[in-house]
């Protein structure tokens, strides 16, 4: 998109997007709400430490947003906040 000169993407709507099947939908968010919870990253580590206990675990499977986006992985990523303390999972 850059190469065609492209500054921006705007999105405004009014209107409430409308799920095909909102009572599977929901099931599915209050599943994920709870694997998210049991896992000690998405329970425990991130009401300790914030978002700073994903920069490991992004930074290893290659999706850390680095320079402004241009790359996905940072070679001193453990060093910086708080998941600088923590193993990574």
């Amino acid at each position: 998109m850059g190469s065609k000169n492209l500054k921006a993407v705007v999105v405004n709507g009014s209107g409430a997007v409308k799920a095909a099947d909102p009572k599977a939908f929901k099931e599915a968010v209050l599943k994920a709400r709870q694997k998210i919870k049991a896992h000690p990253v998405g329970g425990a580590g991130l009401k300790a430490y914030g978002t700073d206990v994903l920069i490991n675990i992004l930074n290893e499977i290659g999706a850390l947003p680095t320079r402004n986006y241009r790359d996905s992985h940072f070679p001193t990523a453990n060093k910086v906040g708080e998941s600088r303390y923590l193993p990574i999972i």
